[in-house]
């Protein structure tokens, strides 16, 4: 035996003195000069040891690559509902500018002087109530998008889009009712212009 040999141990029942064997040869050997080594793995064992350890990495590697994903998904949802937040805020702003510029023809009293410039004006009353009846499916999509957004969560700009709509739907309401008075107006104004024509043509008949 020299200096490094690895011996196997097989009595350390004496304190001085330990039974060892090495290259199927057995003896006794100093305790002093012998150093005791924990036992090591298998190679057997080693691989299992491995192989759990790959296992356990993989494992690590698939949850954080999964945890990324969902993260991935939670900002783009956030972002899409952001985006949905900033054109509804553009389509609120065009539709309560497209209100303003039809507020002046809602609430005329212009009536016209005869019969032709009442259907002239009726004609230009009747394609702008058909313009409102488009620009209210939008309003009412837009609503409904308002809501959605709230639903998701009450956060400032999805308080913001809501005061928003709540007002563009009172400036919709008001605009509704002076339409409606404006049609009351015009058609009464197109009912007194047609008496008008009668009563003068049938005056012009009786003198011829």
């Amino acid at each position: 035996m020299k200096k490094g040999d690895v011996l196997t141990l097989l009595n350390s029942s004496n304190k001085d003195w330990w039974k060892v064997e090495v290259n199927d040869r057995q003896g006794f050997v100093p305790v002093a000069y012998l150093k005791k080594m924990e036992p090591g793995l298998s190679s057997s064992q080693q691989q299992l040891l491995q192989s759990s350890s790959i296992a356990a990495k993989q494992s690590q590697i698939e949850n954080l690559y999964q945890h990324l994903l969902d993260l991935g998904n939670q900002r783009r949802k956030k972002l899409e509902e952001a985006c949905k937040g900033y054109q509804l805020l553009r389509e609120a702003n065009e539709l309560a500018e497209w209100i303003r510029s039809k507020e002046q023809l809602a609430t005329s009293h212009e009536i016209g002087q005869d019969l032709e410039e009442v259907e002239v004006l009726q004609k230009k009353f009747d394609e702008f109530q058909a313009d409102l009846r488009a620009h209210e499916v939008r309003l009412a999509e837009m609503n409904k998008i308002s809501t959605a957004l709230a639903a998701i969560g009450q956060t400032e700009a999805a308080v913001k889009i809501r005061h928003q709509i709540d007002n563009l739907n009172e400036r919709w309401q008001a605009l509704q009712e002076v339409t409606t008075q404006r049609a009351q107006q015009l058609g009464s104004a197109h009912e007194v212009q047609r008496f008008h024509r009668f009563v003068c043509l049938l005056f012009f008949t009786i003198i011829h």
